[in-house]
């Protein structure tokens, strides 16, 4: 791997996909709640709960369950609903 490997570094990389993963999915949920049908937003909602349970495990000790549920409550409540 090199002298440049640190486990810190991989730490942040990790946290970053997930990170990323959980902004994805809210926005997904997002542009659901206006529009229902649209067909990119419905993909990328499929894709990301599908990592979320999935492989979640690879970047995190985190329940991809849990964080599914805590986005879509937090998006419902954003939403009004």
């Amino acid at each position: 791997m090199g002298d440049n490997w640190s486990p810190e570094g991989y730490e942040r990389l990790a946290a970053g996909v997930v990170e990323l993963a959980v902004n994805d999915y809210r926005r997904a949920l997002r542009r659901l709640w206006n529009h229902p049908h649209d067909e990119m937003a419905l993909r990328g909602k499929e894709e990301c709960e599908r990592f979320f349970r999935r492989d979640m495990g690879l970047y995190s000790d985190l329940d991809g369950e849990m964080i599914i549920k805590a986005i879509q409550e937090r998006v419902n409540k954003e939403m009004g609903h």
